[in-house]
């Protein structure tokens, strides 16, 4: 990719130079206004309407849906390759004017990956400067500053109210001398402050500037994925490879991969595949210019293990023998034999209940690795947890593990919030874990409620390995 560098020196040289002069504008609340000749500039180019014939509102706030159709348009994306936003965002309409270019900022990475996109919400400084940045990377923009010029300061004075999430933008949206127009040398961010239709239309002139004045970029023509039709079982692990042409096209380094149903099949950021629960899903990717591909998945039952196998089937199951101690299988020598382990392990993911901030119950995603020849029975008891009517919640999860003689070294023990469920000898006495209080702290396993049965129904049992009477 090639990258093309600014001083800040040169930034500042172009942002004096190209500010504007544009005769009398047509809009009567912008006479006058610091913002009048940026204003006048992005309208002319077609870039922001105003509210009315004869009014921009310059002082309005800038909603999420109004910036990224401002972005789009000044990268000239192609809107008809765009209408796919439905299958990405919950909450946006397929017949919305912002429909395509919201499905573009979230493939080219202006927005954050979300089930919704919030097309109505206020624009905040922050985020806004994420897109600046995040639209710069896409056109390959590097920094490096000019010997002897004094560089943008780093830090603001309300750097400490900067989300982490936007703490990485903050450096190079200076650095690269962008700012929101009037407060152009000021020391303070705001960052939670929603952006004015002013300021936006000075940072979209700046960025016009920079980025869109004889530039070429070679952008991919074509995606073709290596399985446009593809079958698993509950618990496989699959990749979607790909090729894009040409093979010089400037692309994001990761394409963007959406599941249309990721309870059946889950698709991660390299394009690997989980299969959850049988039934089918559309697995789609894109490149950051809206060229987009798709796989038909369709996944069938696994081979479940139940509750009525006997210890023999059960080590026939895992490992192909029956063997003593199961414990004990991937021992050599005395010591745990970790790489030969690893090798039988996959990570299963799952979804599970579990609350948030204000104590509300929220769907959250987790990974939990396991022996390969029980991860479709581990995709399809988790399954069952995350649809019971009880919601359980857990906020602790772990399988295989490294050292120890326990069911965590071969991949067959599941360790679900052990602090709120502590384990005991035949005799009772707790040997891990604070307390047990079901009904009372609800981290607590009830005993014969959905957990329990979902992991009875497929052979499992409480305790620290097979018949030990714990």
């Amino acid at each position: 990719m090639k990258k093309r560098c600014i001083s800040l020196f040169l930034i500042s040289l172009l942002l004096l130079a190209a500010i504007p002069t544009v005769g009398a504008s047509h809009f009567s609340d912008i006479e006058g206004h610091w913002a009048q000749s940026y204003i006048e500039e992005v309208t002319a180019l077609g870039l922001f309407s105003g509210v009315s014939s004869t009014r921009f509102a310059p002082e309005a706030p800038m909603t999420r849906a109004m910036l990224v159709t401002v972005l789009g348009r000044l990268a000239k994306i192609d809107s008809s390759v765009w209408q796919q936003a439905d299958k990405l965002f919950s909450d946006v309409d397929t017949s919305a004017f912002y429909t395509p270019y919201a499905a573009w900022a979230l493939c080219g990475g202006l927005v954050k990956r979300s089930s919704s996109f919030r097309p109505n919400d206020v624009v905040t400084r922050q985020e806004a400067a994420r897109m600046a940045v995040q639209l710069g990377t896409l056109y390959g923009y590097s920094y490096e500053p000019a010997e002897g010029i004094a560089e943008v300061p780093r830090d603001y004075s309300d750097s400490d109210e900067i989300s982490a999430e936007y703490t990485i933008y903050m450096e190079p949206f200076t650095r690269l001398g962008l700012y929101f127009g009037a407060e152009r040398n000021s020391e303070w961010f705001h960052p939670a402050q929603s952006v004015t239709r002013a300021e936006a239309a000075a940072l979209v002139w700046q960025l016009y500037q920079m980025l869109f004045i004889d530039t070429e970029l070679i952008l991919p023509q074509s995606l073709v994925l290596r399985s446009t039709e593809l079958s698993l079982r509950v618990g496989d692990v699959d990749t979607l490879g790909y090729e894009i042409s040409p093979v010089a096209a400037r692309i994001a380094t990761s394409l963007y991969w959406h599941s249309s149903d990721s309870s059946v099949v889950s698709v991660n950021s390299r394009g690997i595949l989980t299969a959850h629960a049988k039934g089918s899903a559309i697995i789609y990717a894109y490149t950051e210019n809206g060229v987009a591909a798709s796989c038909a998945v369709q996944v069938s039952g696994g081979d479940f293990s139940n509750a009525d196998e006997s210890y023999e089937e059960k080590c026939m199951r895992i490992f192909g023998e029956v063997v003593d101690e199961p414990r004990m299988y991937y021992y050599k020598n005395g010591a745990h034999d970790y790489t030969r382990a690893s090798y039988d392990m996959v990570s299963v993911s799952v979804l599970i209940w579990d609350f948030d901030t204000n104590g509300e119950k929220i769907t959250k995603s987790r990974s939990i690795t396991v022996h390969k020849n029980i991860a479709s029975s581990v995709a399809a008891v988790f399954d069952e947890i995350y649809h019971g009517a009880e919601k359980f919640p857990i906020h602790y999860l772990s399988g295989f593990s490294h050292g120890g003689r326990s069911e965590h070294t071969i991949g067959t023990a599941i360790d679900i919030n052990p602090n709120e469920n502590y384990y005991c000898d035949p005799d009772g006495n707790p040997i891990v874990g604070r307390y047990w209080k079901p009904g009372e702290d609800p981290y607590s396993i009830p005993p014969d409620g959905d957990v329990v049965r979902a992991f009875r129904k497929y052979g499992f049992a409480q305790g620290i390995y097979w018949s030990s009477g714990y």
